[in-house]
């Protein structure tokens, strides 16, 4: 202490005090892009943890339907999904998730979730599921020092398809 008063009367070392000042909240604020991001990205990945159980499980509906050969005689079954039976799986398993992996508690929001059931081949049959999550992470370091929000946006699309 007494050395940077020294230097603060006498005028020596005054330019490496101020650029190691400078330099050290340079460096804080780059430690707090880093935690952010990297906590930012880890509650993404939670979320499309959670998104691919869901979609999984909405191709777990799945029903058989009769495939005929062209003189309209049954040659075997392939699976198709009920999207009713396939939408209440993939949202009741995204809420158990969201509930057991603590969304709220880690700070994650989930504002809109849409899920949908697909024809992946355009063969005419649902064979693939889709649910797409948007909401926003918390972010509480580096938002708030810039003036920015404290809540970073994601918007996630999973798809699963359905196993012949």
């Amino acid at each position: 202490m007494r050395y940077m008063t020294k230097a603060w009367k006498d005028e020596k070392g005054g330019f490496i005090l101020i650029f190691s000042t400078i330099l050290m909240a340079f460096f804080l604020g780059m430690c707090a892009v880093v935690i952010d991001g990297g906590t930012s990205l880890l509650k993404k990945h939670i979320v499309v943890n959670a998104g691919d159980a869901a979609a999984l499980a909405g191709t777990s509906a799945v029903e058989g339907k009769l495939v005929f050969d062209e003189f309209n005689n049954p040659i075997g079954q392939r699976p198709v999904l009920n999207p009713i039976i396939a939408d209440s799986y993939a949202m009741g398993t995204l809420d158990v998730n969201m509930e057991v992996m603590k969304f709220n508690q880690r700070g994650i929001s989930v504002d809109e979730v849409i899920g949908v059931s697909l024809d992946s081949d355009g063969d005419g049959n649902l064979d693939s599921y889709s649910i797409r999550i948007k909401g926003t992470v918390d972010a509480p370091l580096f938002g708030p020092i810039l003036g920015l929000t404290d809540r970073v946006p994601f918007d996630k699309t999973i798809v699963a398809k359905v196993n012949e």
